[in-house]
């Protein structure tokens, strides 16, 4: 039963694509192509991008090569002393204090 249930299926789709296909259904499926293939290429992207980014490879994690240290000033008292001599702690190639 499923069989001749398959088979008519089957038969009714080939008719319908071919008379629609001539009317204009080129174009919705010629878009669903392009769009299935852009999404395959999307897909593709992040996994690519998945494997680059998974730990199981490294053997640790590299340092940046550069570390720069800003800080927020409101004014100069102890809060912020303390804030200077935590960044200065932290040996940045780089400090900077920034009034705003």
């Amino acid at each position: 039963m499923n069989l001749i249930g398959a088979i008519a299926t089957g038969l009714v789709l080939g008719i319908v694509i071919y008379t629609k296909l001539v009317q204009g259904a080129w174009i919705a499926i010629s878009a669903m192509i392009m769009i299935f293939a852009m999404m395959k290429g999307i897909s593709r992207h992040y996994r690519t991008i998945a494997s680059e980014l998974d730990l199981a490879g490294s053997s640790k994690p590299v340092l940046p090569p550069r570390n720069h240290a800003l800080i927020l000033v409101s004014k100069l008292h102890l809060p912020t002393m303390r804030a200077i001599s935590y960044a200065k702690a932290t040996r940045p190639d780089t400090l900077q204090a920034l009034t705003i």
